[in-house]
């Protein structure tokens, strides 16, 4: 219900949050894709791809990891959509790496919540981004202290649950490089975290880093304001990511 809800949703928002310019978009779901994740995936195609286009599954590269590459569109600016294998207990959950490629160059964003630990491949997925959603679900001290049954907080806790703050930290700390611009710590949990929590444990992070990311904390009373992202050239001035032309993903 919440990915047809979500697929409903984009249908009617992104013909106005796409440039006019992107021709095309190529997205195929992997073989054990759910439904739900097909339908936000052909939205997503039907938003934006002219009407003369047909929307076809891709065969999933077999791969190392667990990504799975998609084949890009063959003309003009692109969009690319990696879905991205989650240990989860539901079924086949992917998180979604974003690629825009245009002519100032390419602009890279993700979506990861819903898993319960972090396997290599999606840390590998995760490299190199502008722009990072990250779930920050809960901090295991409020959890055990919670009001949640013990079956539901050892499912929480557990390797196809969701990511503790620290757990989620560790991961930042992994994929940070001085490039990343925008974080976005999402899925928190309203019994079991809070934002000051959260945003603690990110912070820690990106100072160690000394990264210079905007740091936004998402929440269920209230959607964030847009986010616009520039593509970057891949080199570094005084330690600053240097921009390129205006671009929004």
């Amino acid at each position: 219900q919440d990915a047809a809800a979500l697929a409903e949703h984009l249908g009617r928002r992104l013909p106005e949050a796409l440039p006019e310019t992107l021709p095309e978009v190529y997205a195929g779901a992997p073989s054990r894709a759910s439904a739900g994740c097909s339908a936000v995936v052909e939205a997503l195609f039907r938003a934006s791809a002219p009407a003369s286009a047909a929307l076809a599954p891709l065969a999933p590269v077999r791969a190392r990891s667990n990504v799975i590459a998609l084949r890009p569109a063959p003309r003009g600016p692109e969009l690319w959509v990696t879905p991205i294998a989650l240990p989860h207990d539901a079924a086949a959950p992917v998180a979604y790496r974003f690629e825009e490629r245009t002519a100032q160059g390419p602009v890279h964003a993700a979506i990861i919540t819903d898993l319960g630990h972090v396997p290599q491949g999606v840390v590998a997925a995760l490299q190199g981004l502008d722009l990072l959603v990250i779930e920050f679900n809960h901090d295991v001290q409020l959890l055990v202290d919670g009001p949640y049954p013990w079956a539901l907080k050892q499912r929480i806790r557990g390797g196809r649950g969701h990511l503790s703050n620290v757990q989620a930290a560790a991961l930042l700390a992994k994929v940070c490089h001085p490039g990343l611009r925008e974080v976005v710590l999402a899925h928190l949990s309203e019994h079991n975290n809070t934002p000051r929590l959260a945003r603690e444990a990110a912070e820690t992070v990106l100072a160690r880093a000394r990264s210079g990311a905007r740091l936004q904390v998402g929440s269920v009373k209230g959607a964030l304001a847009p986010i616009s992202v520039e593509p970057a050239v891949a080199v570094t001035t005084r330690g600053r990511w240097k921009p390129a032309q205006l671009a929004l993903l």
